[in-house]
């Protein structure tokens, strides 16, 4: 546990955006577990562990899980975007998929871009901060 928080405070801002970008995919996890889709929590809860390990570690499977959560994220935000494109394109109606698309959600999917661009640019530097 003190490796954990050894870690965390040396790269705060790093730490506070995996922190970030986790809760919120497992806020949106629990909202589909409600529903009744229990992949997106199980997902996120896979993701929290790998990155709850990772911390514990100081090697370059941890700089990895790190990077592959930042692309995850880059990858989400943008398939969002393309398929909100998609329907304004098809002019879709149906009000459940007008109300997935509004401006709170595209800001939500640009804010996981922007994480997930920050996070991979903050881990090259995760290496020399703790060793």
């Amino acid at each position: 546990m003190s490796q954990i928080k050894e870690n965390l405070e040396q790269i705060p801002l790093l730490s506070v955006a995996l922190v970030v970008s986790v809760l919120a995919f497992l806020v949106k996890g629990i909202s589909y577990l409600i529903i009744g889709s229990s992949i997106p929590f199980l997902l996120g809860m896979i993701i929290l562990v790998l990155i709850v390990f990772s911390l514990t570690r100081r090697n370059r499977f941890s700089r990895r899980i790190f990077r592959f959560w930042g692309w995850l994220l880059i990858f989400w935000g943008i398939s969002r975007l393309a398929v909100e494109i998609m329907f304004m394109l098809a002019s879709v109606t149906e009000e459940h998929i007008q109300n997935q698309f509004t401006i709170g959600q595209r800001l939500l999917s640009m804010g996981a871009i922007i994480f997930g661009v920050y996070i991979i640019r903050k881990v090259r530097f995760y290496r020399e901060a703790t060793t």
